[in-house]
C-alpha cells in the first residue's frame, strides 16, 4: 500500500476512535486529568513509595503538559499513559485507575485529526456508506411502536389522554406503523411536527422518545426508498471535501456555512458520524464559558440558622416535652469534579433545649445541649440540581436541673429519691439515645429543607429555561464541572447546520469572581432558531426582555398612543451579530413590517457600538447613525428609495432610536435579587470585545467601595445594605 494510503487509513482509524469522545464529550478533559492527578498525589502523600511512583509514572511531565492545556504535546501524554498501562503491581488501585482513564480520554482529544488532515482523508468516507435495508426499516419502525405504546400507557384513557392523542395524531401514526402499511413520509412529517410544536409538556421524556424514534425511522425509510442514495452520498462527501479545502485556504463565513450544511446533510441521514464529529471538533467549539468563584457562591448560598421548635420524645420510657433553639450555619463549598459541578452543603449547629420528662409519678427537669453536624452533596448538570442522601451526626449532653414528683408527702419523697438514683444510672444511655434521635430528626429536617430548595430551583430552571428550549429544539449542549475554587459552565449553542466558535476563547482578564465569555455565534445561532420567519410586536419584545433580562428597560417600553407595529424577520440570518475592535455590530433583517394598518416591504437596520468599562458598569457608545436600508441597497448609488421605503425609514428611526440610544450607560454595580442579593452587588472589572468574543468579568463590590462610589460614609453604606 502506498505511504499516503497508509497514512489515510491510520487517520481514519483515529477518527473512528476519536468520535467516541469528541462532539458528545464534555469539555475540559485536562481538568479531569488535573483532578485525578491531585487525588493521586494526596493519596500517595508521604508514603515511602511516593517518590518512586512519581518518577516511574513521570508525573512531573504530566504536570508540565497540563499547564500547556490545548498546546500539550500528545507524545508526552502518551508516554505517561504507557506507564499507567504497564500493569505493574499496585496500578490496579483506585487512584491509579482513575488517573489512567482520565489521561486516556485526554490523549484521545489531543490526538484528534487536524483540519488539514481531515481534508486529506474526507473522501475516504465514501467507503463508510451505510445503506438502509428492509431489516433496518423494520427495526426503526418497531422502535417507534415501542415508544408510542409507552406514551399511550403514560397518557392513559381519560379525557386528557384522549385530547393528547388527538393533538399528536397518534391514530394516524398507528396506521402508518402497521406491518402491511405503505407509510407516507408526508403523513409522518405532520405527526412529527406536532411532537415538536411549542406546547407545554412535550419536553417530557415520554413525548421526546417518540419524536426521536420517529425522526430516525423517517430518515431510514427515506434512504431505503431512494435509489440514488449512494450517488447522492458520494456527491455530498466530495462537496464537503471541496468546502473544507476552500476553508483551509481562505476561512470565511460563507464557506463555514457551506460546511455546516454539508455536515447537517450527513447527520440527517446518519452517515459517517465519526467524520462529522471530528470536523465539528475543529470548527464548532463551545461558544459560551461562564466561571463562577466558590467565594461568590458561598456569599450567596451560605446562611445562618436560628430556629425554635418543640421537643417531643420518649427515651427509656420517659416521655419528654420541651422547647429547643437551634443556632448555627449552613455553608456550601465546591468539590472537584470534571463531569458535573459538585457542592457540599454542611450544617453546623447547636441545639439548646429546656425539657421536662415524665416517667410515672417522677418529673425530671433538664437542660440539653446537642451539637449537630449534617452534610449533603449536590450535583449540577444540564438536567438541573440533584441531591445525594444527607448524613447527620449529633452529640448530646444533659444537665439535670431538678427532680420532682406528682405525688406529695412521703410518697413524693420516695419517688424523688428513686428517680434521682435512676437518672444518675441511666444518664449516659439516655444521652446516647437522645443523640441518635437527634441525628434522625436532623437528617430528616435537613433533607426536607434542602429538598424544598432544590425543587424550587429546579422548577424555575425547567420552566424558564430548559423546557421552552427543549420544545423548540434549541437547548444548547451544556456542561458543568467544578474545582475546589471554581464552578465552570460551558455551552455550545448550535443545531442542525449551525457551527459554534472556530477557536478557543480568550483568557480571562484580571481576577473576577464571575466571568463570561460569549462568542458571536451563540447570538446568531440562537436568533436563527427562534426568530427566523417569526413576527413580533411590542408585546413579544417586552416579554422577551422580561424573560431574559428580568425586567423591561425603559427604552423598549411601549409609548402610549403610538400605532401598534410588527416586524417579520427574514427566514435566514434574521440577526447578524459581529464582535470586533472593542465593540459589536448588530444587524436586524426584516422581510416585512407593519405600523397600524399599513404594511411595508423588507428593510434591514444596523447599529454599531463601542464598549468600555465605565465606573462599576459598562458604557456602550453608538458609532454613527442607525443604518436603515432595503436588502442589497447601495448607499450613494443610482437607485433611490421609494416613497414607501422612505416612510418606513422615518418610522423606524423614531422607534429604533429609542431602543438603540446614542449612549447606553450603566455606571453602577448590578444589584442581585433573591438569595444571591447578599453576594452582590456585582461591579464590572473588565470588558473586551474582539475576534468574535465578548468577555466581561465582575467582582463583588463591598460596602466600603459602595460608600466611596456614592459619597456615603462606610457606616451609612453598611446600614443601607
Amino acid at each position: 500500500m502506498p505511504h499516503n494510503r497508509k497514512r489515510v487509513a491510520l487517520i481514519w482509524a483515529l477518527i473512528t476512535c476519536f468520535c467516541t469522545v469528541t462532539y458528545a464529550q464534555k469539555p475540559g478533559r485536562d481538568l479531569a486529568v488535573g483532578q485525578a492527578l491531585a487525588e493521586l498525589e494526596t493519596w500517595l502523600a508521604d508514603a515511602p513509595s511516593a517518590e518512586g511512583w512519581r518518577k516511574y509514572l513521570r508525573l512531573q511531565d504530566l504536570h508540565a503538559q497540563l499547564d500547556l492545556k490545548e498546546a500539550a504535546d500528545v507524545n508526552q501524554v502518551v508516554a505517561v499513559l504507557e506507564r499507567l498501562e504497564t500493569g505493574a503491581p499496585g496500578l490496579d488501585r483506585g487512584p491509579f485507575v482513575k488517573l489512567r482513564e482520565a489521561v486516556l480520554q485526554w490523549r484521545q482529544v489531543l490526538s484528534a485529526p487536524k483540519l488539514d488532515q481531515l481534508v486529506e482523508i474526507v473522501r475516504e468516507g465514501k467507503k463508510q456508506f451505510h445503506p438502509a435495508d428492509a431489516a433496518a426499516v423494520d427495526a426503526d419502525r418497531a422502535e417507534v411502536a415501542r415508544a408510542t405504546a409507552t406514551l399511550r400507557r403514560y397518557l392513559g384513557g381519560d379525557a386528557n389522554g384522549r385530547a393528547w392523542g388527538a393533538f399528536l395524531q397518534l391514530d394516524t401514526l398507528n396506521e402508518q406503523l402497521q406491518p402491511n402499511a405503505s407509510p407516507s413520509l408526508e403523513s409522518l412529517a405532520k405527526v412529527l411536527s406536532q411532537f415538536r410544536s411549542d406546547k407545554g409538556g412535550l419536553d417530557r421524556s415520554q413525548f421526546a422518545n417518540v419524536a426521536t424514534a420517529l425522526a430516525n425511522y423517517m430518515v431510514t425509510l427515506s434512504v431505503y426508498r431512494n435509489p440514488k442514495s449512494r450517488t447522492e452520498f458520494d456527491a455530498q462527501i466530495d462537496q464537503l471535501g471541496e468546502h473544507l479545502q476552500a476553508y483551509v485556504k481562505e476561512p470565511s463565513e460563507v464557506r463555514l456555512k457551506q460546511i455546516g450544511v454539508d455536515l447537517d446533510w450527513l447527520v440527517d441521514r446518519r452517515q459517517v458520524l465519526p467524520l462529522v464529529d471530528s470536523v465539528m471538533h475543529r470548527l464548532s467549539q463551545p461558544n459560551l464559558y461562564v466561571n463562577v468563584s466558590g467565594d461568590f457562591l458561598a456569599a450567596g448560598m451560605n446562611r445562618q440558622v436560628d430556629e425554635t421548635s418543640p421537643v417531643r420524645d420518649v427515651i427509656l420510657g420517659t416521655r419528654i416535652v420541651g422547647s429547643g433553639r437551634t443556632q448555627g450555619d449552613v455553608s456550601f463549598r465546591l468539590m472537584p469534579n470534571a463531569d458535573v459541578a459538585m457542592l457540599e452543603a454542611t450544617l453546623e449547629a447547636v441545639n439548646q433545649s429546656r425539657n421536662t420528662g415524665y416517667n410515672g409519678p417522677a418529673v425530671i427537669h433538664s437542660i440539653g445541649t446537642t451539637r449537630l453536624l449534617a452534610t449533603k452533596w449536590l450535583t449540577i448538570d444540564a438536567e438541573g440540581i440533584h441531591g445525594q442522601p444527607a448524613t447527620a451526626g449529633a452529640d448530646t449532653s444533659t444537665k439535670i436541673t431538678g427532680i420532682g414528683s406528682s405525688k406529695s408527702g412521703v410518697m413524693g419523697c420516695v419517688v424523688e429519691r428513686v428517680a434521682t438514683k435512676r437518672v444518675a444510672q441511666q444518664k449516659g444511655s439516655a444521652e446516647k439515645i437522645a443523640a441518635q434521635h437527634a441525628e434522625t430528626r436532623l437528617n430528616r429536617q435537613f433533607e426536607d429543607q434542602i429538598g424544598k430548595e432544590l425543587a424550587r430551583s429546579n422548577l424555575q430552571f425547567q420552566e424558564r429555561f430548559r423546557n421552552p428550549l427543549v420544545r423548540r429544539g434549541h437547548l444548547p449542549h451544556i456542561y458543568f464541572s467544578s474545582s475546589d475554587d471554581w464552578m465552570y459552565v460551558t455551552a455550545l449553542q448550535a443545531h442542525g447546520a449551525q457551527l459554534g466558535a472556530q477557536g478557543r476563547a480568550p483568557d480571562i482578564a484580571g481576577k473576577p469572581q464571575v466571568a463570561m465569555r460569549l462568542h458571536e455565534s451563540l447570538v446568531n445561532n440562537f436568533t436563527a432558531g427562534t426568530l427566523a420567519g417569526e413576527t413580533i410586536g411590542q408585546p413579544e419584545l417586552e416579554k422577551f426582555a422580561k424573560d431574559f433580562l428580568g425586567e423591561v428597560p425603559d427604552r423598549i417600553k411601549d409609548d402610549s398612543g403610538k400605532e401598534p407595529w410588527t416586524i417579520t424577520f427574514a427566514d435566514e440570518d434574521p440577526v447578524i451579530f459581529k464582535v470586533a475592535d472593542g465593540g459589536f455590530v448588530f444587524t436586524g433583517r426584516g422581510k416585512k413590517y407593519t405600523s397600524g394598518s399599513r404594511s411595508f416591504p423588507a428593510m434591514n437596520f444596523t447599529v454599531n457600538y463601542k464598549l468600555e468599562k465605565f465606573g462599576e458598569g459598562i458604557k456602550a457608545t453608538r458609532i454613527g447613525d442607525i443604518e436603515i436600508f432595503p436588502p442589497g441597497f447601495v448607499q450613494g448609488g443610482e437607485k433611490r428609495l421609494s416613497l414607501l421605503q422612505t416612510t418606513l425609514r422615518q418610522l423606524m428611526v423614531r422607534r429604533l432610536g429609542k431602543i438603540f440610544e446614542e449612549q447606553i450607560v450603566k455606571d453602577q454595580p448590578t444589584a442581585l435579587k433573591g438569595e444571591f442579593k447578599a453576594a452582590g452587588p456585582l461591579g464590572v472589572e473588565a470588558v473586551s470585545a474582539d475576534q468574535g468574543w465578548l468577555s466581561i468579568g465582575w467582582h463583588q463590590v463591598r460596602a466600603a467601595n459602595m460608600a466611596n462610589a456614592t459619597g456615603e460614609s462606610p457606616a451609612a453604606a453598611a446600614l443601607a445594605r
